[in-house]
């Protein structure tokens, strides 16, 4: 046993939330390409990573999320806020590497519908 892992019992609840608020960025973006372009990617890289020292207030949270093209690319970058304002990470040109086989209309269609009553 490796006794110089992290204690994920310790008080400082950010060792263990911020992969998984990267993660909801990463799905978030996810579900805005595939509903966009029809493609699905899996993460490739982060350009910058920014985590800020929040408390867990009990507050829900959200992933926003930008798309931008750099050079023909598709970059993301987003942000996780609560619904008080407190943003607890800024994750910026984050890409990913699409997938060779593309889903079809049938299990888009979900991805399209939401992507396309944001843009109204």
């Amino acid at each position: 046993f490796n006794n110089s892992l992290i204690d994920i019992n310790a008080d400082e609840p950010g060792l263990y939330t911020t992969p998984l608020l990267i993660e909801l960025c990463f799905q978030t973006a996810g579900l805005w390409e595939a509903g966009s372009t029809g493609n699905l990617g899996l993460p490739h890289s982060i350009g910058k990573l920014q985590v800020y020292r929040n408390v867990i207030n009990g507050a829900s949270i959200f992933a926003e999320v930008k798309p931008k093209e750099i050079n023909g690319q598709l970059y993301f970058d987003a942000r996780v806020i609560d619904t008080k304002g407190n943003v607890y990470l800024d994750l910026l040109n984050y890409r990913t590497s699409p997938q060779v086989e593309t889903p079809d209309d049938q299990h888009l269609m979900p991805m399209k519908t939401l992507v396309s009553k944001k843009q109204d």
